[in-house]
C-alpha cells in the first residue's frame, strides 16, 4: 500500500503541473489590466508601468510562470493585489471556512442519501419508492443558487428557523451554536444536489446487486432480510458508490462558490469571486491551485477506501 501511495502522489504531480499552466495562462492572457484595476482610469502611463515592472508583468510569459511556480513549491503563493497580503494565508483561511460547509454538506448528502437509495430499492415499485424517486429528481434538477434562495424566504424569512446570511451573527464571537445555526441552510442546498444524485446510483446499484445468486441463498438460508440486506447486499453495492461520493466531494468544493455567494458565507468560493472581479491574478491562481489539490487528494483517498470496504482490491 506505501508503494502505491507513493505512485499516486507523484502521478499527481503532472495533473497539478498542468492545472497551474492552464489557470496561470487563462489569468494572464484574459482582457483587462491588473495595474488599471489597481490605479484607476485616471493613472497615469508612468504609474501604470512602474506598477507593471513592480509586479513583474512586464516580463515575458514564461519567465512569470517560472517565477511564480517556484514561489509555490517554496512556499511563497505571491502577494494578494487587491487586499495586500499573502496568498496563502488567505486561501488557507478562507477554506476553513468552506471545508466546514462541504463537510456538512457531504454528511448531509451521505446519511440521507444512501438511506433513501437503500430504503427505495428494497421497497421497489411502492408508493414509497415512486414518491423516492420523484423526490431526487427534483432535489437533483434544481439549482443550487435557486434552491437557496427558496429556503431562505421559506425556513429563514417567513419561519424565522435560521439565519439567511453570514457564518456567525453581526458582532458574534463565532459560538459553535451560532455557526450551526447558519450552517444549514447553505448546507442543505449544496446536499440537496448531491443528496439525490447518491439515492438514485444507491437505489440502482441495490436492485442489481439483490437479484444476484447469492443474495437469494443469504435468505434461504433463513438470515433475516435486515442482515441480507445490510451486510450482504449493501456492503458489495458500495464501491460504485463510494466512486461517486469522492467524485461529488471533490464536486462540492466548486459547488460551494454559488452557495457561498447566495448565503454570504466567508469561504473560499466567495474569495475567488471577489479576486476574479478585481483581476487579482495571483488570489485566482491561488485558489484554483488549492481547489485542484483538494479534488486529487479527495480522489486518492477514494482509492484507498476501496480497499477497506472490499479486502479483494489491492494495489501491491
Amino acid at each position: 500500500m506505501a508503494s502505491y501511495l507513493i505512485r499516486r502522489l507523484l502521478a499527481t504531480l503532472p495533473t497539478l503541473l498542468g492545472v497551474s499552466v492552464l489557470v496561470f495562462l487563462s489569468m494572464h492572457l484574459a482582457p483587462g489590466d491588473p495595474a488599471l484595476v489597481m490605479l484607476g482610469p485616471k493613472a497615469t502611463a508612468t504609474s501604470l508601468e512602474a506598477l507593471r515592472g513592480e509586479l513583474g508583468l512586464d516580463r515575458p510569459i514564461h519567465v512569470q510562470y517560472l517565477r511564480w511556480i517556484g514561489g509555490v513549491l517554496s512556499g511563497d503563493w505571491g502577494r494578494s493585489i487587491q487586499l495586500k497580503a499573502g496568498v496563502l494565508p488567505l486561501v488557507w483561511e478562507r477554506l476553513k471556512a468552506t471545508l466546514l460547509l462541504s463537510v456538512a454538506a457531504m454528511l448531509i448528502a451521505v446519511g440521507t442519501g444512501i438511506a433513501v437509495g437503500v430504503v427505495s430499492a428494497v421497497r421497489a415499485g411502492t408508493l414509497l419508492d415512486r414518491a423516492a424517486i420523484t423526490t431526487t429528481l427534483i432535489g437533483y434538477s434544481l439549482p443550487p443558487f435557486f434552491l437557496g434562495i427558496v429556503l431562505q424566504v421559506l425556513l429563514g424569512l417567513q419561519l424565522g428557523w435560521f439565519p439567511v446570511t453570514g457564518m456567525y451573527r453581526a458582532g458574534g464571537g463565532g459560538e459553535l451554536l451560532d455557526v450551526l445555526r447558519h450552517l444549514v441552510l447553505p448546507a442543505l442546498t449544496l446536499a440537496a444536489g448531491i443528496g439525490a444524485l447518491l439515492a438514485r446510483m444507491t437505489r440502482a446499484t441495490m436492485l442489481e446487486v439483490l437479484r444476484q445468486d447469492y443474495v437469494r441463498t443469504a435468505e434461504a438460508k433463513g438470515l433475516t432480510r435486515r442482515v441480507v440486506v445490510l451486510q450482504h447486499a449493501f456492503r458489495n453495492a458500495l464501491i460504485p458508490i463510494l466512486t461517486i461520493v469522492g467524485l461529488q466531494t471533490g464536486y462540492v468544493l466548486g459547488g460551494a462558490v454559488l452557495v457561498e455567494q447566495v448565503f454570504s458565507w466567508p469561504g473560499i468560493g466567495t474569495l475567488a469571486i471577489n479576486a476574479i472581479l478585481a483581476r487579482d491574478f495571483p488570489l485566482v491562481q491561488g485558489v484554483t491551485l488549492m481547489v485542484a489539490f483538494t479534488y486529487v487528494f479527495t480522489n486518492l483517498l477514494t482509492d484507498v477506501a476501496y480497499t477497506l470496504v472490499d479486502p479483494r482490491i489491492s494495489y501491491q
